[in-house]
């Protein structure tokens, strides 16, 4: 049996997702359940050539992708959450060159997660890198503190790193 792990890893290529869409288009509507369809009329309603099929149904993700309507919408969720992933790396970098990064993924993720600060910080677009240390210390505070209220100062500076954590516990 195929895993949802192997089918989320399991990528089509471009003939097979142009199957995929024409099968569904033509199975919508159509009066046999899909399960009970022959290959050549899969092959048919596909618009994929005989060949290209059969090979495509030995693969177990392959069959378990073109079955299920709602792969697409798995395979986004996965890559939601490697972005989350990638958003975290960032937040735990100790290179102090990632600063502006730092704060942009932490925007990101409060906007993702739908938390907003506790207090507006009003500020220019200055790049980060151009800030003043106050500015900076009120951004970080404004953005970070109300999503870093739960945590305990060493899993903060595990996130973050220690320049970050005296920044918060100064404001």
């Amino acid at each position: 049996m195929t895993t949802e792990l192997q089918v989320l890893n399991w990528a089509p290529d471009e003939e097979q997702m142009r199957a995929k869409a024409a099968f569904w288009d033509a199975a919508h509507g159509h009066w046999k359940p899909v399960e009970s369809l022959t290959q050549a009329e899969v092959v048919r309603m596909s618009g994929a050539r005989s060949g290209s099929m059969a090979r495509w149904l030995q693969s177990p993700e392959f069959v378990a992708w073109f079955y299920n309507k709602n792969a697409a919408k798995h395979r986004v969720m996965a890559a939601a959450e490697a972005a989350v992933d990638a958003l975290m790396e960032t937040l735990r970098s100790d290179d102090p060159k990632m600063a502006g990064a730092k704060v942009r993924a932490a925007e990101l993720i409060l906007n993702y997660s739908g938390m907003q600060p506790v207090k507006k910080v009003e500020h220019s677009q200055t790049p980060v890198q151009a800030m003043t240390p106050e500015q900076l210390k009120e951004l970080l505070a404004a953005h970070l503190a109300p999503l870093l209220s739960s945590m305990t100062p060493d899993e903060v500076r595990k996130l973050l790193g220690p320049a970050a954590v005296s920044l918060l516990q100064e404001s």
